[in-house]
């Protein structure tokens, strides 16, 4: 998802208008979390996806268009008009372009190397190609030690490893009574009143401001900015569907399923 498109009013007036088409077919679904998930989420990446794509070869196609004028004023012999002016308001016109492409840069830049409003520098993009270059994985070991560089290779040893590390393990009701029966801490009887109670409005948007940008979207491929810069068109929707969890109104075995992973304690960690 390119983040970068929220930064445009008319991109987010779009949104604002397919959601407004989107809660017209509500009643299509039998719940409104059934609608939030499989039509809402997937509109919301279509629309970010194709705009994408058409953006990108809108700027390449003025580029091209650009740098052809460019050279056709080079050639151009010399006149009484000031060719010189043209050469440059030509160039900048181009280097705006590839301006608004490296901003991406500055979307992957750690905070502490980002500030407000500033201007893309070699810094900036020696710093992303080096944190590009260090995520990238170029081998691995497989389980018999020997050291793998096939791109298919390393995915399918990671996709067996996180499998294996994730699988489902049916447990025993009693097992769950014993791990709470260890001396864990537990909540006042009286705090299960408050925490009971629905998620209000102040509530959702201390949390929505709390979430940092610029981060890995979650498992529906939705960004963080989304809901920041969007509040005002989906608050009342993400509330009630929040608020469907905890009323008991969604009851699956999908979103009921937890994940616990076991840590190995050391003494000096």
């Amino acid at each position: 998802m390119n983040i970068s498109l929220m930064e445009d009013k008319t991109f987010r007036d779009s949104l604002t208008l397919n959601a407004n088409y989107w809660r017209r077919t509500m009643n299509n679904f039998p719940t409104k979390t059934m609608w939030w998930e499989r039509h809402v989420k997937t509109g919301i990446r279509q629309i970010f996806r194709k705009e994408g794509a058409i953006r990108n070869k809108e700027r390449k196609d003025l580029e091209n268009f650009y740098y052809a004028a460019l050279y056709d004023a080079i050639r151009t012999p010399p006149t009484t008009e000031n060719i010189a002016t043209t050469i440059r308001r030509l160039t900048a016109k181009i280097r705006r372009l590839s301006d608004q492409q490296m901003r991406g840069v500055l979307i992957d830049t750690a905070e502490n190397d980002a500030v407000l409003n500033e201007d893309i520098t070699t810094y900036h993009y020696a710093r992303y190609r080096k944190r590009s270059k260090a995520r990238q994985v170029s081998q691995i070991l497989d389980n018999h030690g020997n050291i793998q560089n096939d791109k298919s290779v390393i995915m399918n040893i990671f996709t067996t490893y996180l499998e294996s590390k994730y699988r489902t393990i049916n447990s025993e009701e009693i097992c769950y009574k014993k791990m709470t029966a260890c001396g864990m801490p537990k909540i006042p009887a009286e705090a299960n009143t408050e925490l009971e109670l629905p998620i209000t409005m102040e509530e959702l948007r201390t949390a929505v401001n709390k979430g940092k940008c610029g981060k890995s979207p979650g498992p529906d491929g939705i960004c963080h900015e989304y809901h920041k810069q969007m509040w005002n068109c989906c608050k009342e929707d993400l509330l009630d569907v929040i608020n469907m969890f905890i009323d008991g109104a969604v009851t699956n075995d999908k979103k009921n399923m937890g994940i616990e992973y076991v840590c190995q304690k050391h003494a000096t960690p």
